[in-house]
């Protein structure tokens, strides 16, 4: 990849090094790539059609887990790799 790390600690010094533009692009990618895949509206469309086409125990994984990986990965994310303001 362009950084050459999946480490979001070293992804943080990365992104830094970029100019303010792309950093705003690549948050601005995240969040609505994760904004899909933890079903937030308005990106929830998928989700309804999904769940009654599915057997039950992948609907209860569907229901349980997996949309909440989205917001997990938002929070990991934002957090470590794109924090709002520095300290310090």
């Amino acid at each position: 990849g362009a950084t050459g790390t999946l480490n979001l600690a070293d992804l943080y010094t990365k992104v830094g090094e970029n100019e303010l533009s792309i950093n705003m692009m690549l948050s601005a990618l995240f969040l609505f790539a994760f904004s899909i895949k933890a079903a937030l509206f308005p990106l929830f469309a998928w989700l309804p059609a999904s769940y009654h086409t599915l057997p039950s125990g992948v609907v209860a994984l569907f229901a349980a887990l997996l949309t909440k990986v989205g917001v997990y990965a938002l929070i990991r994310v934002f957090t470590l790799v794109f924090p709002l303001a520095e300290s310090g």
